[in-house]
């Protein structure tokens, strides 16, 4: 048995270890980044969801909407690993982001329908010494590029939304 821990590849360790850590963390909770975007209308989150993975160069796969539900997730895109990815080993790197909305219920008194906005980002990386793409935990670099991208949602979703009260 020792032998074979012996023979493990630098690769096959960082791998093992990211297996731990995704497993340590709940299942696939650190291997998905969450992001509360605050509230939006159906308009805004329609329109700042396409401007920012257009800017951020994510092409949509899937667009789904109804009455109380909006949804839309990317392919993967390929791109260069940051320092703190290629420390543990990844030679290349693919992400995908999905956004979501949900209707936080009937908008009431000339109110817009409100929905509340998230932002879901997932990795999936080719470690040196393999040919297989596998999900993976999250780095600080690539949180910190998820965080910018929330940030500036978040901002343009709250300044989309209007309440006039008007007393007679």
């Amino acid at each position: 048995m020792r032998r074979y821990f012996l023979r493990l590849t630098p690769s096959m360790a960082v791998l093992a270890a990211l297996g731990c850590a995704a497993s340590s963390g709940g299942g696939s909770g650190a291997t998905t980044y969450r992001q509360d975007l605050g509230n939006a209308t159906v308009y805004d989150f329609a329109r700042h969801t396409r401007q920012m993975l257009d800017r951020e160069q994510y092409e949509i796969e899937q667009a789904d909407s109804s009455a109380n539900y909006q949804n839309f997730r990317t392919r993967w895109r390929q791109r260069y690993p940051y320092d703190d990815e290629i420390a543990l080993g990844v030679v290349e790197i693919q992400t995908q982001l999905t956004l979501r909305a949900r209707s936080r219920g009937a908008g009431g008194g000339g109110t817009a329908d409100l929905r509340s906005a998230e932002m879901i980002a997932q990795n999936m990386a080719r470690m040196r010494d393999s040919d297989q793409f596998v999900l993976t935990v999250y780095t600080e670099t690539f949180k910190d590029y998820i965080d910018e991208i929330a940030r500036e949602l978040k901002t343009e979703f709250s300044t989309g939304i209007r309440v006039f009260d008007y007393q007679q």
